[in-house]
């Protein structure tokens, strides 16, 4: 993508910010997903295998996060993004995908 002689660097650097965060947060949500239904359906594989083997099923408490803890892991997850990319722009490595 070329940039337009007259458009500020400013602009072009938060639109890169703006999708990297973006894709960024997408695979967070993602893996967060992927792992939520693999475990969810290994626990159904795991139920089925011992109610035809005779045994119990094992109790899974279920842990409760409050709003609160959400905060604190969404914004600190924002400042490491917010370092990563700084790193980036500073050449430590490519800031293409």
């Amino acid at each position: 993508m070329q940039a337009n002689p007259s458009t500020p660097n400013v602009q072009l650097s938060s639109l890169a910010e703006i999708t990297y965060r973006a894709f960024q947060w997408g695979k967070n949500t993602f893996g967060l997903a992927h792992k939520a239904f693999s475990s969810r359906a290994l626990g159904l594989m795991e139920d089925f295998w011992l109610s035809t083997s005779g045994q119990p099923s094992r109790f899974r408490p279920q842990i409760k996060v409050t709003e609160q803890t959400l905060k604190i892991v969404r914004d600190r997850y924002e400042q490491l993004l917010m370092v990563d990319w700084q790193d980036a722009e500073q050449g430590y490595y490519p800031q293409g995908l």
